[in-house]
């Protein structure tokens, strides 16, 4: 316990700064910028891969490609889940990409969260974006999460408060744009609900008491700005309250087929940007390139043996 408590300390402290401007492939492998690579979770049939597959230059599927800023190749994050299952045995399909701030570190104190955005998009599937129920299914976009850490009477508690459309888009007349990109942009003023260990028992709310559990699926609850969160009645402690990991995905408890993508993460601190991942598949070196690379190898080689021969001789 004593090792664990230390450990917490550690990553207390003031955080190092994430490596800027990622780019990012299948796998959630780092092909360009520094910093950990993004790690997957996913369930049952969902699909999270770094992919072209998203048609470009059409009328429908504006932007669609979405280049990448570091001229590696382009595309996105695509997600998707199947919707299999019913009300009794669960819809257990979700895909998640996650990246986590280094050991012993964090990337910033939730408090001092200055900006929150990413693009996303939605893929139009016939006879799915008119349905009414479950109320919030028109309002699915893509998830994100923000993983946290803090100390409360030397107990330490993860916990997540998660951002989704449904919270933020209902008041509006329409509903979640299709078939293209939307630049979601100053999500930290946005509405968030909190998952995390309530009464030692994990549990969901989306209220400003933790003593409220989430019916995610009845559509009905209220989220709570990130600020409201916090407080003696809130779910979180206060003031020392830590960002540990930053996610993007579609969740579980999607009864219907959903298919997506996300871009273009971002973070920042204080006015400081500690995340900033595009994601893109790397692109495939030209037939000349390929040829002149061999070449040059090959003389290398050449080169190399007639070294050693002459050594030999010597």
């Amino acid at each position: 316990m004593k090792a664990v408590n230390v450990l917490i300390a550690s990553i207390l402290l003031p955080a190092t700064l994430a490596a800027q401007g990622q780019v990012v492939s299948n796998g959630g492998v780092v092909i360009q910028g520094g910093g950990s690579n993004w790690t997957t979770d996913v369930q049952g049939s969902g699909f999270a891969a770094v992919t072209t597959d998203l048609p470009c230059g059409t009328a429908t599927l504006v932007g669609a490609c979405h280049d990448g800023f570091g001229n590696v190749g382009n595309g996105s994050l695509r997600l998707g889940v199947t919707g299999v299952g019913n009300h009794n045995t669960g819809y257990a399909d979700y895909a998640f990409y996650y990246l986590m701030a280094e050991p012993a570190q964090s990337f910033g104190n939730l408090r001092d969260l200055s900006s929150l955005s990413f693009d996303w998009f939605r893929t139009g599937i016939a006879g799915w974006d008119s349905v009414t129920d479950p109320a919030d299914w028109r309002y699915k976009t893509p998830v994100m999460r923000l993983r946290l850490v803090e100390t409360r009477d030397d107990e330490t508690i993860i916990s997540e408060i998660i951002w989704e459309g449904y919270y933020n888009q209902s008041a509006l007349n329409g509903y979640t744009p299709t078939n293209q990109w939307v630049a979601q942009n100053n999500m930290q003023n946005d509405n968030f609900w909190y998952v995390g260990n309530i009464g030692g028992v994990a549990g969901y709310s989306a209220s400003g008491s933790c003593s409220t559990q989430m019916s995610f699926w009845e559509g009905g609850v209220q989220a709570s700005n990130a600020e409201g969160l916090f407080g003696d009645e809130g779910c979180l402690n206060g003031a020392d309250v830590q960002v540990i990991g930053i996610g993007v995905g579609v969740g579980s408890q999607w009864p219907l087929p959903w298919d997506g993508a996300v871009d273009n993460v971002r973070m920042s601190f204080d006015g400081q940007q500690v995340v900033n991942a595009n994601f893109d598949v790397a692109a495939v070196p030209e037939p000349s390139s390929v040829l002149l690379m061999g070449a040059g190898l090959l003389a290398f080689g050449v080169a190399a043996w007639r070294r050693n021969r002459g050594a030999a001789r010597a």
